[in-house]
């Protein structure tokens, strides 16, 4: 297996709460020059990081509801679409750990999480 082939399985992340401007840059660089599967960036950067991968073969994600989850299902879902707006084609959802460690059946805590069919990037939150 190529260093190529193998980078094309990773997912090149920068998640840190104190990275700046440059250090996505250079995500997005190291992303396109190796051939990474996709990038993970916060919800603030997807559209800077997607811009600078449009014409390869990396795809921009996001993550929603990070770190811990703690958030109302319309705030998940509207975060999720505006990811999607911005161009985000991955989306890596925190699932609430107090909702899933919680008495209520399932059913009632799944309802948060489960994908929804009208989300889509043309889709009006709300």
């Amino acid at each position: 297996m190529t260093t190529r082939t193998l980078a094309s399985y990773i997912d090149h992340t920068l998640l840190k709460p104190d990275a700046v401007h440059s250090g996505y840059e250079k995500l997005a660089a190291e992303a396109a020059e190796h051939g990474f599967a996709a990038v993970c960036v916060p919800p603030a950067w997807v559209s800077f990081v997607a811009e600078r991968l449009a014409g390869t073969a990396v795809r921009t994600g996001t993550v929603i509801g990070f770190p811990f989850g703690y958030v109302h299902p319309e705030a998940r879902r509207a975060e999720s679409l505006r990811a999607l707006a911005d161009g985000a084609v991955e989306l890596d959802t925190v699932i609430d750990l107090s909702w899933l460690k919680g008495v209520e059946p399932w059913p009632a805590r799944a309802t948060a999480i489960r994908p929804s069919p009208r989300l889509s990037p043309t889709s009006k939150a709300g």
